[in-house]
Protein backbone atom coordinates (compact mmCIF):
# COMPACT_ATOMS: atom_id res chain seq x y z
CA UNK A 1 0.00 0.00 0.00
CA UNK A 2 1.19 3.67 -0.62
CA UNK A 3 0.82 6.79 1.02
CA UNK A 4 -3.15 7.59 1.79
CA UNK A 5 -4.08 3.82 1.89
CA UNK A 6 -4.19 3.47 -1.62
CA UNK A 7 -2.72 0.11 -3.11
CA UNK A 8 0.57 1.29 -5.19
CA UNK A 9 0.64 0.81 -8.83
CA UNK A 10 3.24 -1.76 -8.67
CA UNK A 11 0.70 -4.07 -7.20
CA UNK A 12 -1.24 -3.78 -9.98
CA UNK A 13 1.85 -4.09 -12.14
CA UNK A 14 2.89 -7.42 -10.12
CA UNK A 15 -0.77 -8.60 -10.64
CA UNK A 16 -1.49 -7.83 -14.87
CA UNK A 17 2.10 -9.32 -15.31
CA UNK A 18 0.87 -12.80 -13.06
CA UNK A 19 -2.16 -12.87 -14.69
CA UNK A 20 -0.46 -12.65 -18.00
CA UNK A 21 2.14 -15.43 -17.68
CA UNK A 22 -0.26 -17.43 -16.02
CA UNK A 23 -3.09 -17.33 -18.88
CA UNK A 24 -0.26 -17.04 -21.50
CA UNK A 25 1.10 -20.36 -20.42
CA UNK A 26 -2.35 -21.95 -20.45
CA UNK A 27 -3.27 -20.56 -23.69
CA UNK A 28 -0.25 -21.49 -25.62
CA UNK A 29 -0.03 -24.75 -23.93
CA UNK A 30 -3.44 -25.72 -25.35
CA UNK A 31 -2.64 -24.20 -28.60
CA UNK A 32 0.41 -26.39 -29.17
CA UNK A 33 -1.08 -29.71 -27.71
CA UNK A 34 -3.61 -29.46 -29.71
CA UNK A 35 -1.50 -28.43 -33.14
CA UNK A 36 0.47 -31.57 -31.93
CA UNK A 37 -2.44 -33.89 -31.34
CA UNK A 38 -4.20 -32.71 -34.62
CA UNK A 39 -1.07 -33.75 -36.94
CA UNK A 40 -0.45 -36.70 -35.05
CA UNK A 41 -4.60 -38.19 -35.24
CA UNK A 42 -4.47 -37.33 -38.82
CA UNK A 43 -1.10 -38.28 -39.47
CA UNK A 44 -0.55 -35.14 -41.09
CA UNK A 45 3.82 -35.24 -41.18
CA UNK A 46 5.80 -32.84 -39.95
CA UNK A 47 5.75 -30.64 -42.73
CA UNK A 48 2.04 -29.55 -42.48
CA UNK A 49 2.11 -30.31 -38.12
CA UNK A 50 4.96 -27.51 -37.74
CA UNK A 51 2.58 -25.30 -39.95
CA UNK A 52 -0.44 -26.50 -37.15
CA UNK A 53 2.10 -25.28 -34.55
CA UNK A 54 2.69 -21.97 -36.53
CA UNK A 55 -1.01 -21.14 -36.80
CA UNK A 56 -1.58 -22.47 -33.39
CA UNK A 57 1.34 -20.15 -31.72
CA UNK A 58 -0.43 -16.93 -34.03
CA UNK A 59 -3.71 -17.98 -32.59
CA UNK A 60 -2.36 -17.77 -28.80
CA UNK A 61 -0.47 -14.67 -29.25
CA UNK A 62 -3.80 -13.05 -30.64
CA UNK A 63 -5.68 -14.58 -27.96
CA UNK A 64 -3.01 -13.16 -25.31
CA UNK A 65 -3.10 -9.60 -27.04
CA UNK A 66 -6.70 -9.66 -26.53
CA UNK A 67 -6.73 -10.77 -22.93
CA UNK A 68 -4.20 -8.33 -22.03
CA UNK A 69 -6.08 -5.39 -23.72
CA UNK A 70 -8.73 -6.28 -21.54
CA UNK A 71 -7.31 -7.10 -17.92
CA UNK A 72 -5.70 -3.93 -18.56
CA UNK A 73 -9.04 -2.17 -19.50
CA UNK A 74 -10.64 -4.02 -16.14
CA UNK A 75 -7.85 -2.05 -14.11
CA UNK A 76 -8.19 1.02 -15.42
CA UNK A 77 -12.82 0.99 -15.36
CA UNK A 78 -11.72 -0.19 -11.10
CA UNK A 79 -9.38 2.91 -11.18
CA UNK A 80 -11.87 5.30 -12.47
CA UNK A 81 -14.97 3.91 -10.25
CA UNK A 82 -12.63 4.07 -7.28
CA UNK A 83 -11.99 8.29 -8.08
CA UNK A 84 -15.69 8.66 -9.28
CA UNK A 85 -16.78 7.66 -5.42
CA UNK A 86 -13.93 9.79 -4.33
CA UNK A 87 -15.35 12.44 -5.88
CA UNK A 88 -18.69 11.74 -4.51
CA UNK A 89 -17.59 11.68 -1.01
CA UNK A 90 -18.61 8.02 -1.16
CA UNK A 91 -16.61 5.26 0.61
CA UNK A 92 -15.64 1.92 -1.64
CA UNK A 93 -18.00 -1.13 -1.52
CA UNK A 94 -17.09 -3.46 1.54
CA UNK A 95 -16.08 -6.66 0.49
CA UNK A 96 -17.42 -8.60 4.28
CA UNK A 97 -19.80 -11.09 3.14
CA UNK A 98 -21.76 -10.70 6.17
CA UNK A 99 -20.58 -14.08 7.61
Amino acid sequence: MSEGGKPSAWSNLLTYGSAMILVGTEVYGVALAAAWALGGFFELGDTITSALYVIAAVLATYVMYVFGRRAYGVDAGMEAAERHRALEGRAPPSHHDGF
